[in-house]
């Protein structure tokens, strides 16, 4: 009986035991090397814009009838600059480019480039008078509008263009008819007319004015009558060295030759602006101020009289 007892006494401790939780054995953790990335470069972005073309506008002109506008358009990028001459049919649009070219390889000995410019629309409309002029000049002088390298008939019906004159002129003058040229080939030079019908160049002698100090003398402002008859000009003392220079006006009678002093060695600086009206020519002084000079008694009044 009592091993009895001390049997079942064990399978009860070891029971009791079997039942105790096992102890967990601590984990060491484990370390993972983790290796440092290498720094990657730092990319800057850097703005960058597309190139804007810059646009100036040389002319725009329209023709008296309002049925025909040339422009001469210079488009400019950093590697060329395209000029654009071209005129347009304002009811159609149709239009005519005269000429297109990259500046940039114009071949001048001096800075700069040649452009078109509209000299003048005949009178019926038909025709385009073109010329060209340079953006560099040399010293006191210069080639100005209406003054040219050339002058160029353009026919606005199919595009054809007859060159009148290949040559330089400092001042241009159409005559009424648009059958003659009057110009100064140079600076301070003669009077020439240019028939073109003709294809003759009649040139007249400069008369002999007063220039004691041999100051530089200048050509120019050449105005045709309303008739065609004759036309004037002026001849300035002192154009390079006096702020307003001295002025002489003449006019020429190109079937005879014959020149009359209409105004002589004027202090004033008078100039001819325009001759529109028969004996009335308009004229202006070195302040501005308008007067009408009578082509017959040489009589010189105020304009806004």
């Amino acid at each position: 009986m009592q091993l009895k007892v001390k049997l079942l006494s064990l399978i009860i401790l070891f029971a009791l035991v079997s039942c105790q939780p096992t102890p967990e054995i601590p984990v060491q953790p484990e370390f993972t090397e983790i290796s440092t990335p290498t720094s990657l470069p730092t990319v800057t972005p850097t703005m960058t814009s597309t190139p804007i073309a810059e646009t100036v506008v040389f002319q725009e002109n329209a023709s008296p009838n309002g049925e025909w506008t040339g422009t001469v358009i210079l488009t400019s990028s950093e590697t060329s600059k395209d000029l654009l001459f071209k005129v347009s049919r304002n009811h159609n649009n149709h239009s005519w480019i005269i000429e297109q070219k990259d500046v940039n390889k114009d071949d001048n000995p001096l800075p700069g480039f040649t452009y078109p410019y509209i000299f003048k629309w005949s009178q019926d409309g038909k025709y385009l008078y073109y010329s060209h002029l340079p953006t560099f000049n040399d010293g006191c002088f210069g080639y100005f509008q209406p003054g040219g390298l050339d002058l160029i008939k353009f026919d606005l019906s199919n595009g054809e263009e007859v060159t009148l004159r290949d040559d330089k002129a400092t001042w241009m003058a159409l005559s009424p008819d648009e059958e003659k040229l009057a110009y100064i080939g140079t600076f301070g030079g003669n009077v020439s007319i240019l028939d073109f019908e003709e294809k003759t160049t009649t040139t007249f002698q400069l008369p002999k004015v007063e220039n004691p100090q041999n100051f530089v003398t200048d050509t120019s402002d050449i105005y045709w009558s309303p008739d065609g008859k004759s036309l004037i000009y002026a001849h300035y003392i002192g154009a390079c060295e006096l702020i307003f220079p001295f002025s002489y006006i003449f006019q020429l009678f190109p079937e005879t030759g014959q020149q009359t002093i209409l105004v002589d060695n004027s202090e004033e600086s008078f100039r001819p602006i325009e001759w529109n009206v028969e004996r009335q020519i308009l004229l202006e002084d070195s302040e501005n101020k308008k007067w009408w000079l009578d082509a017959t008694t040489k009589e010189i009044t105020p304009a806004n009289k």
